[in-house]
């Protein structure tokens, strides 16, 4: 059966897929590196890579659905200049899902495997190691910390984000035509 509105088969499309492969330039350490950590690290750091991955491609899917506000109003023949809520609404569903996801699911967690790695603790064995990480020489655990702030940048992010309203959306958008 064909959707009656284009924005009623967006809000049916599949998830967001996401690649560990993406954030590899922030979440990924050299081979060089991974080599003096033990395997049971190494393996923790991967999933750590992959959860960072998922929480980038949520952030990432957040900001793409924000920017299509004015492609989800859908207009109404048989009356110019008004649009139907009915697709907007979806739209505001698909929003307001993924960004408790982001926050609530996945942002826990990428913390949980944080902690498994065993590096954010200033204790850690693996914390003093050196590194190069974009040129400079810095420590597994300063490595961590930069991670760490930039996977709760993009949960900020999340959390600031205001749902679009209809009304809202409609003057901002007859104001820019």
């Amino acid at each position: 059966v064909p959707c009656k509105y284009e924005a009623d088969r967006l809000f049916l499309e599949p998830p967001h897929s996401h690649d560990p492969i993406n954030v590899s330039h922030v979440a990924a350490l050299s081979a060089s590196t991974l080599r003096q950590l033990p395997e049971a690290v190494q393996d923790a750091l991967w999933a750590l890579q992959e959860s960072t991955s998922v929480i980038y491609a949520s952030c990432l899917r957040l900001q793409a659905l924000l920017e299509e506000r004015f492609e989800r109003l859908t207009a109404l023949q048989d009356t110019p200049g008004t649009y139907s809520e009915v697709p907007f609404f979806n739209y505001i569903n698909t929003l307001s899902v993924e960004r408790p996801y982001l926050v609530h699911d996945a942002h826990p967690d990428w913390k949980h495997k944080a902690r498994q790695t065993g590096i954010l603790s200033p204790t850690s064995p693996y914390a003093s190691l050196r590194l190069t990480y974009r040129g400079r020489t810095i420590t597994i655990g300063q490595w961590m910390q930069r991670l760490s702030a930039a996977e709760s940048l993009w949960v900020d992010t999340a959390q600031a984000v205001d749902l679009p309203d209809f009304d809202a959306t409609i003057r901002e958008y007859q104001s820019l035509s």
